[in-house]
């Protein structure tokens, strides 16, 4: 739901806090991709230069929805038959994936 929620906002002409906005997002093909992102280990991900800075970003959020620290911050959400994952993993695997050689907020 994340995907579609956030990339709906932005193809309707959102701006947001950063001043970043962009119209032509593939919601279909940006769920394929996270998808296809989480099945592979940290090891072996790679930057995929195919998609805009943005996308990037809305990818690696999508690895945080895996992560335990969403989990123990929220005792409501319940973890039917998710593989969680730590923090730094989290954090290792968003910064692999917006290509930013590990640098959080960079």
């Amino acid at each position: 739901m994340f995907i579609s929620v956030i990339t709906g906002l932005y193809n309707k002409g959102y701006i947001d806090f950063y001043g970043r906005q962009q119209k032509n997002m593939d919601t279909d093909g940006l769920i394929k991709k996270a998808e296809s992102v989480h099945a592979v280990s940290s090891r072996n991900l790679k930057t995929d230069n195919t998609m805009s800075e943005l996308e990037k970003l809305v990818v690696a959020a999508t690895e945080f929805l895996y992560c335990s620290v969403l989990y123990e911050w929220r005792g409501d959400a319940e973890d039917s038959d998710r593989h969680l994952v730590s923090g730094q993993i989290c954090d290792v695997r968003s910064s692999i994936i917006i290509g930013n050689g590990g640098v959080i907020g960079g």
